[in-house]
């Protein structure tokens, strides 16, 4: 959470300057608008996601698969909302990703994931109320809504994909640790 210690750092400078430490003050002020240059451009997170997100290319949709699994993300459930608008950023590309893969395997079977952390429907069950919505039969979703992160998809997941071949869908920057621990299963 680097906001919340640029705004902490400032605070502290501005208090020091208030009562008299202006030294501290103000190399508190200054560490803290550096911090907050740092984090809020693309160069830093570029740099240290980089390496994470160069490990895999491109789905290659030569390649058959039996299921789709799309890893779990963010939503927050607002009935006054469509569902594209509920779905965190991530969890919309994510499904959207799984149905273009699906148009060169129209035989796929989807397994949507993700639990109910802070709200009472599940990622699982957004992203399968969305690939309902884009016109997939719903025999053909499996969702999976107790997985509470990474570690418990690929155990659960994992008894569903035995002998199937499929294709995982995560952030690029994920897909490294998503991969090992469905490996792993």
């Amino acid at each position: 959470m680097p906001l919340p210690i640029c705004m902490l750092l400032g605070l502290i400078g501005i208090l020091a300057i208030y009562k008299g430490r202006s030294t501290l003050g103000r190399l508190l002020t200054l560490c803290s608008i550096l911090l907050f240059t740092v984090i809020s451009t693309p160069f830093l997170p570029n740099a240290l996601l980089g390496p994470l997100e160069n490990n895999f290319v491109k789905f290659d949709l030569s390649h058959h698969v039996d299921k789709i699994v799309v890893l779990g993300c963010g939503h927050t459930s607002e009935a006054t909302l469509p569902i594209t608008s509920q779905l965190a950023p991530c969890s919309l590309n994510r499904s959207i990703e799984a149905m273009r893969i699906h148009q060169n395997n129209p035989d796929s079977v989807f397994i949507t994931s993700g639990s109910a952390i802070n709200d009472p429907v599940s990622n699982a069950e957004m992203n399968k109320k969305l690939l309902l919505a884009l016109g997939i039969n719903e025999a053909n979703i499996i969702s999976v809504p107790l997985s509470k992160d990474t570690e418990d998809e690929a155990v659960n997941i994992g008894k569903l994909l035995r002998g199937d071949s499929f294709a995982l869908v995560t952030s690029a920057s994920h897909m490294s640790r998503a991969m090992n621990l469905f490996q792993e299963q």
